[in-house]
């Protein structure tokens, strides 16, 4: 979870981005596949010029599933064949599987850029915040909010290891209760939406009910 390399604060309160990362999945869920391929192919080439490092692992571990999903789906969606064989994959099929996999690249790819973005304390401080009304379950909403924090910087530093080896992943987790070195001094923050949070949402509520008239 590579931090942004510059100290000001984030511009909206930390949990609007997160809200605004759900929503954009909400959204691509009516749009239509050439849009939908558009706005993957835009958002991860974001993410590469933000993160190159960090994508490339992602998109090493992504690609599989790309490939499953165009297998998975091409031969067991009936519908017209792709070329004149019978072992041929269907044009639904394979229509089906660029949906997928262009929803899960995007998700990837905006996911990055708001980890990039924001700081590990604002990354906290928006978990805090979405987990706030847990507290009517008398859950530790601080307690769980920095355990979160803590699993994402400590999945993203294993990962970020080259190469990565069967055998590496066993011993971490066999070793799985010991503390990780070097980690990071995270500060719990307090922060208060503003008036532009709400701006924001209203902009991106009218861009998602276009969204669905263009779908």
């Amino acid at each position: 979870m590579k931090s942004k390399p510059i100290s000001k604060p984030a511009w909206l309160h930390p949990a609007s981005y997160f809200l605004l990362w759900a929503g954009v999945l909400l959204w691509v869920q009516a749009l239509a596949l050439s849009w939908l391929l558009l706005m993957s192919a835009g958002w991860l080439l974001l993410a590469c010029w933000c993160s190159w490092p960090a994508m490339r692992i992602g998109l090493r571990r992504l690609l599989p599933l790309v490939v499953v999903a165009y297998v998975a789906f091409g031969w067991t969606v009936p519908g017209d064949a792709a070329w004149p064989s019978q072992y041929a994959p269907s044009w639904q099929g394979l229509l089906v599987a660029s949906r997928h996999s262009g929803q899960l690249l995007l998700m990837s790819a905006v996911a990055r850029c708001v980890l990039w973005y924001l700081s590990r304390d604002e990354v906290l401080l928006g978990l805090r915040t979405l987990l706030w009304p847990l507290r009517g379950c008398r859950i530790e909403v601080d307690r769980l909010a920095l355990q979160v924090a803590l699993t994402l910087y400590q999945v993203d530093e294993f990962l970020s290891r080259q190469p990565l080896r069967w055998q590496e992943v066993q011993e971490a987790l066999r070793n799985w209760q010991q503390p990780l070195p070097h980690l990071p001094a995270i500060t719990l923050q307090s922060r208060r939406f503003a008036l532009r949070d709400g701006l924001v949402f209203l902009v991106f509520g009218l861009v998602v009910f276009g969204g669905y008239q263009i779908g």
